[in-house]
C-alpha cells in the first residue's frame, strides 16, 4: 500500500466499495465472467491464515454437486499476463482446486490498495471461521491502515463497540498464549483472564489452565483466589505451583484439596469426615511423590 488512508479517505474508500460490492442481483449478473484457476492469485490482504483441511474438503465436494454459487471478487494485476488478485472468496478457490474445477466465476472490480484491503479484512471479518487471532488482527489492520476508531470499525463490522476493544486487547497478550488461542487449546474468555498479568504469569497460568482442562468460571474462581492471597508477584508464582500439587493431591486422595502460598507459609486444605477417614488418607500421603 503506497502510504496510510487517513480518517474519512479511509471510512470512503471502505463505504464506497461496500457500497459497490452490495450484490446487486441484475448488474452483478451481467458482469459475472469465468477466469481460469491458473489465472488467479492469493489476496496479499487476506486476513485468514489458517485454512481446514476438513472444511475445505467439504466445500470442494459440495462444489464438485453444486458448482460455485458466489462468484468470486477479483481485481486485475497484471493485463498482459491476465493474472488477477482475489479480493473476497480464497476458500471457494482453494476448494475449486480440490474440486478439479478449471474455471471459477468472478466478478472484476477495479480497486485500489485501500478499498481492497478494507473490502477483504471486513468480508472474512464478518464470515464466520476466522480464528479470535485471526479477527483482532484484521481489526487492528483495520484500525492501523484506515485510521479508525473503535466506534467507527464496530458499526462496519456491526459488532458492539465492547467485542471490538475486547478482541483487539488479545493481541497485548504473550505469543506463547496467542499460540494457544489460536490452536484453540483455550477460548477467547480464557484469554481476557489474563490480560491483567505480565507476560511470565500468563505462561505459566495458561499452561496450567490447559493441563487442568479448566472452564473458563474454574480459572476465573482460581485466578481470583490467586490474586486474593496476596499482592506480591512471588507469591502469585508460587500458588500457580501450588494449585498444580493441589491438583496432584486431588488425584491422589480421591478427594478436594486446595494448597495455597500465604504469608511465607503453604497452607493445604483437605476435608475428613472421621477420624479413621485421616489415618486412612494419611498413610497414602506417606507413598506421595508430587513429581
Amino acid at each position: 500500500m503506497s502510504g496510510k488512508l487517513k480518517g474519512f479517505e479511509g471510512l470512503a474508500a471502505i463505504d464506497n466499495l461496500l457500497q459497490t460490492n452490495k450484490y446487486r442481483e441484475k448488474k452483478d449478473q451481467a458482469q459475472i465472467t469465468h477466469l481460469r484457476h491458473q489465472q488467479l492469485r492469493a489476496g496479499k490482504y487476506q486476513p485468514r491464515t489458517q485454512f481446514n483441511d476438513t472444511t475445505l474438503q467439504e466445500l470442494a465436494e459440495s462444489i464438485k454437486m453444486n458448482g460455485i454459487i458466489q462468484p468470486l471478487i477479483v481485481r486485475s494485476i497484471d493485463s498482459v499476463s491476465q493474472e488477477y488478485e482475489i479480493i473476497a472468496g480464497e476458500r471457494r478457490w482453494r476448494a475449486a482446486a480440490l474440486a478439479g474445477l478449471e474455471e471459477l466465476p468472478v466478478i472484476i472490480r477495479q480497486v485500489d490498495d485501500g478499498a481492497a484491503l478494507g473490502f477483504a479484512l471486513i468480508e472474512n471479518i464478518q464470515r464466520e471461521g476466522l480464528s479470535i487471532v485471526e479477527q483482532a488482527r484484521a481489526l487492528r489492520q483495520l484500525k492501523t491502515d484506515f485510521a479508525l476508531t473503535h466506534e467507527q470499525i464496530a458499526k462496519r463490522v456491526g459488532w458492539p463497540r465492547t467485542t471490538v476493544v475486547n478482541l483487539m486487547g488479545v493481541l497485548e497478550l504473550d505469543k506463547h498464549v496467542l499460540d494457544m488461542l489460536e490452536k484453540k487449546h483455550i477460548s477467547h474468555g480464557h484469554a481476557k483472564l489474563l490480560f491483567s498479568l505480565d507476560n511470565e504469569m500468563q505462561i505459566k497460568i495458561v499452561n496450567e489452565m490447559i493441563a487442568q482442562q479448566l472452564s473458563v468460571k474454574e480459572a476465573d474462581r482460581w485466578i481470583k483466589r490467586l490474586h486474593k492471597a496476596d499482592k506480591p508477584q512471588a507469591t502469585l508464582e508460587a500458588n500457580v505451583e501450588m494449585h498444580a500439587l493441589g491438583q496432584k493431591l486431588t488425584k491422589l486422595l480421591n478427594r478436594s484439596v486446595s494448597c495455597t502460598v500465604s504469608g511465607g507459609f503453604i497452607k493445604t486444605t483437605l476435608s475428613f469426615k472421621s477420624v479413621a477417614d485421616v489415618e486412612t488418607y494419611f498413610s497414602k500421603l506417606r507413598g506421595f511423590n508430587p513429581e
